[in-house]
């Protein structure tokens, strides 16, 4: 039932809403006093707050819109911004355009000012980098006189220390060299006591001569062959000569090797030297003349006074041919002598027996000679100055606590059947091991010495030696020490610089070498020449037997010899030599 009180109610709504659709199509609203919706006050449109680009524009049919801010499209006080902030926002959209504030420098004088302030910052850095370059300078300049301050102290101190070094070691020369003398001198007469006895026995002929050689050098006169192949031929010869009962022509050698092709000799009429650039005569003429004064001694060759008719050339004796003992070598002399009718022999008409090859040509054991082997292996001593020379390698400061001394034959002429370079590193590894623990023979020595004419097969020697913790040294590191000898070296030939290597490898705490070199030989000869026992006999040749003119080990290849001079032999074949060398 509709009532007088429901009407008014719907009179009441549309009035509402037709006053509210009025102010919207006008765009204002006027409600509770002036107030809008939400109690906010009243902007008028195109005001300075609210220009008609914010709050509302005119379209192209020009109906005004309304410009909506918040959400729902009311203008309250909670979403009202301030004139600051709005002006701020002007500002910026303005600068955003590319527009200028007030105040501002103009862009010819804003470029200006950006270029001036480019080459400002170009010269700071410049002048930055040239301040480093030139401390840079400054302290290279410091750092290079500080070095080379440095180097003419270092090299002050060195010289100081190898004069030094050069003085101690001259007088530990001289004092080994007082020593030995001193034994000589207290042996008195009693030294060379087998040769003085022989000398006292034998009938010499006066104006007989016996001159040794190995048909090679000028007139085929020199001895020829390695530095220890000649020197058995200077010793042999000396023992035929007593045993001929005549004076000796010492020949010229023949023994000038290439270093670098070692089985070349060249032209052999061009190379002869006479023999005291490699042994010590003036000592042999010295102790041969206290020993044997009727034995006389030519040096370097000399046949001089002897007619050419009176230079009597033997038959050739080859190699391999049997050696001579007591009185075979004077027999087959006369009976040559007499059948030229040259019995009457003088001073005033001298004649000259010429021998080759004498190389192995007298046997010591066959008439048990061997105490006289010895004596005139002392008398043919190598020369001094050599001698001296290696000394001097052997008491710098590297050797001098203790060292093994090794014999590697890895050289190129080597034939690898008498002992390949394999079978050499193998067992003579092995032994420096076994050596250098306790309670051997090198005890605690960690220090090698080498003697190769070979600089690749050294390097083949040291490198696994090296890697066990061992020091290889040669002659050459040894020598660069002492400006000297390594001056002196260089100069030095094949066959000479091996007398280097042997008077240090005399010294060692053990010697390893191999029975096919005869420099092996000569050196682990030396080293035992002072035992009552003959070396040979009683160490290395055990276990082996005589075949023909060879010998043969039961085990071989193997190291034999005493605790301190051990030989590698094998069973090659080769020429079983000690009875004759050296």
């Amino acid at each position: 039932m509709v009532t007088r009180y429901h009407n008014f109610i719907v009179a009441f709504l549309l009035f509402v809403w037709v006053v509210y659709y009025g102010n919207s199509i006008s765009g204002k609203v006027h409600l509770n006093d002036g107030k809008g919706i939400n109690g906010g006050e009243r902007k008028a449109s195109g005001s300075l707050k609210f220009p008609p680009s914010m709050s509302g524009g005119e379209d192209e049919g020009g109906i005004k819109r309304v410009g909506w801010h918040g959400g729902g499209g009311s203008v309250g006080a909670g979403n009202k911004e301030s004139e600051e902030n709005r002006l701020g926002r002007l500002e910026e959209i303005g600068m955003g355009r590319g527009q200028i504030a007030p105040g501002d420098a103009s862009p010819h004088e804003e470029k200006v000012l950006k270029e001036n302030k480019e080459k400002q910052r170009l010269r700071e850095e410049k002048k930055a980098e040239d301040r480093r370059i030139q401390e840079e300078k400054e302290e290279q300049e410091r750092k290079a006189k500080e070095d080379q301050e440095r180097k003419e102290n270092e090299g002050e101190e060195d010289a100081e220390e190898n004069e030094n070094r050069e003085e101690e070691m001259k007088v530990e020369i001289i004092d080994e060299n007082t020593n030995n003398n001193g034994v000589e001198e207290a042996n008195g007469e009693h030294k060379f006591l087998a040769l003085r006895s022989l000398c006292e026995t034998t009938t010499f002929q006066p104006g007989l001569y016996l001159q040794c050689h190995s048909w090679c050098g000028p007139n085929s006169t020199s001895v020829c062959g390695g530095l220890n192949n000649a020197r058995n031929r200077i010793q042999t010869c000396l023992r035929l000569a007593l045993d001929l009962g005549s004076g000796i022509i010492l020949p010229t050698v023949q023994s000038h090797r290439n270093a670098e092709n070692v089985v070349d000799y060249g032209d052999t009429t061009d190379n002869t030297l006479c023999p005291d650039v490699y042994w010590d005569v003036e000592y042999l003429v010295q102790e041969m003349g206290s020993a044997c004064p009727e034995l006389e001694i030519r040096q370097c060759g000399d046949v001089s006074g002897i007619d050419e008719d009176k230079i009597i050339q033997m038959k050739k004796r080859e190699h391999g041919d049997a050696s001579h003992h007591i009185g075979t070598f004077k027999a087959i002399v006369n009976e040559h002598l007499e059948s030229l009718s040259l019995s009457s022999i003088s001073v005033e008409d001298p004649v000259a027996v010429g021998f080759g090859n004498t190389i192995y040509a007298y046997n010591y054991t066959y008439d048990s000679e061997q105490a006289l082997q010895k004596e005139l292996f002392r008398t043919l001593k190598y020369n001094r100055n050599l001698l001296d020379l290696g000394s001097r390698l052997r008491y710098s400061p590297e050797l001098r606590g203790g060292f093994i001394g090794v014999h590697f034959r890895g050289e190129s002429d080597w034939p690898q059947n008498f002992g390949s370079r394999e079978d050499q590193m193998n067992f003579f590894k092995q032994e420096i091991e076994l050596a250098s623990t306790v309670q051997g023979a090198a005890e605690g020595i960690k220090t090698i010495y080498i003697s190769c004419g070979d600089e690749a097969a050294t390097s083949t020697f040291r490198e696994p030696l090296s890697a066990l913790g061992y020091q290889v040294y040669d002659k050459w590191n040894l020598a660069s020490s002492l400006s000297e000898p390594s001056l002196l070296l260089e100069e030095i030939e094949f066959d000479t610089i091996a007398i280097i290597d042997y008077a240090v490898l005399v010294e060692a705490a053990l010697f390893l070498g191999v029975w096919m070199s005869i420099f092996s030989q000569t050196v682990a000869y030396a080293r035992t020449v002072e035992l009552e026992q003959d070396y040979w006999e009683t160490y290395v040749n055990p276990g082996s037997r005589r075949d023909g003119l060879t010998r043969l080990w039961d085990q071989a290849p193997a190291l034999k010899g005493n605790e301190t001079t051990k030989i590698l032999v094998v069973n090659t074949g080769g020429f079983s030599n000690m009875d004759s060398y050296p």
